[in-house]
């Protein structure tokens, strides 16, 4: 008994370091965790942003193509009206 007691004494210090270096890697755990969503979140924010940009300058450009043809029809009719 005498000699169990000794040899957790002992190994005390080695204990302690070794539950430290767990309550450290927990923390590091929940760190990185925290970061990781917060990463994720700004991604989502800026995929969403990104596609309504998308999204608005596709409706930009078929009023373009929409705007040209009209143009060029209107071109068309006025060369035959002076030829």
């Amino acid at each position: 008994m005498i000699n169990e007691i000794k040899e957790i004494t002992q190994l005390g210090g080695q204990v302690v370091i070794v539950l430290l270096f767990l309550y450290y890697l927990n923390k590091k755990d929940i760190i990185n965790k925290k970061t990781y969503e917060e990463f994720n979140v700004m991604i989502n924010n800026h995929l969403h942003v990104s596609n309504g940009v998308i999204n608005r300058n596709s409706h930009a450009l078929q009023q373009i193509a929409v705007n040209l043809k009209e143009l060029s029809l209107m071109f068309k009719k006025n060369s035959k009206r002076r030829g």
